[in-house]
């Protein structure tokens, strides 16, 4: 949340799950103060303090956040690659990531395990809260390059706003560049991601390499 932003937040709780063996009551979260009439509930700053009369039975408590119209949540763009190579046609994936060190390391690893790589430093971008899509869009593509399908793509906000925290399953769009003029190795673009008034700006250098040969010729006998 950026400064100044004020979410309606609700404390909530409902019995440990291993615990109560009422099955309906498992997923039914309650206000606490619904529950506990002289909870005491304190917002300091990015923490909430709760103080519960004496317990008859183990619960969790939770805080649920409701997002007000000109709030906004801020994510990092991430591009994940394979090294390319020259003549073939090379896939790239942006991510949309929680601004959290957890969702980057989680999202890496599950990319890394895929055989790709971080191709850039994150960027940074304000999510509002409103109903205008994402856009992320290729800028200044070098000629002997295309990008199959356009140059354009969005992602709505609400996928954004909903995504799990600290998942790997974040919001993301994939795009296939065509490597057209293969007397050209060195690729570079510019990235924008784009939400309402706040815009995020990155750059992608690669070099397609050669392929190189499997085969091998024996000597010719003379």
């Amino acid at each position: 949340m950026t400064e100044g932003n004020t979410w309606d937040i609700a404390i909530k709780c409902r019995p440990i799950l291993h615990v109560s063996s009422d099955s309906s009551a498992k997923n039914s979260w309650r206000n606490v103060e619904e529950v506990y009439p002289d909870a005491k509930i304190e917002e300091k700053h990015n923490d909430i303090e709760v103080t519960l009369p004496s317990l008859r039975e183990d619960i969790e408590v939770a805080a649920f956040g409701t997002p007000r119209k000109d709030d906004q949540k801020r994510m990092q763009m991430a591009i994940f690659g394979r090294n390319p190579t020259q003549g073939s046609d090379w896939k790239i994936r942006i991510y949309l990531l929680d601004d959290t060190i957890t969702a980057v390391k989680q999202v890496c690893q599950k990319e890394e395990e895929m055989g790709n790589r971080l191709l850039t430093a994150l960027a940074g971008l304000f999510v509002s809260n409103s109903d205008e899509d994402i856009r992320i869009e290729f800028t200044a593509l070098e000629t002997g390059w295309q990008i199959k399908g356009g140059k354009v793509q969005t992602i709505t906000s609400r996928d954004a706003w909903n995504s799990p925290e600290n998942a790997t399953d974040f919001p993301r769009c994939d795009f296939e560049i065509r490597h057209v003029d293969q007397t050209k190795e060195q690729f570079f673009c510019g990235i924008t991601v784009s939400h309402e008034t706040d815009s995020a700006n990155t750059e992608v250098v690669a070099l397609f390499e050669q392929k190189r040969g499997r085969d091998i010729n024996p000597p010719s006998e003379d």
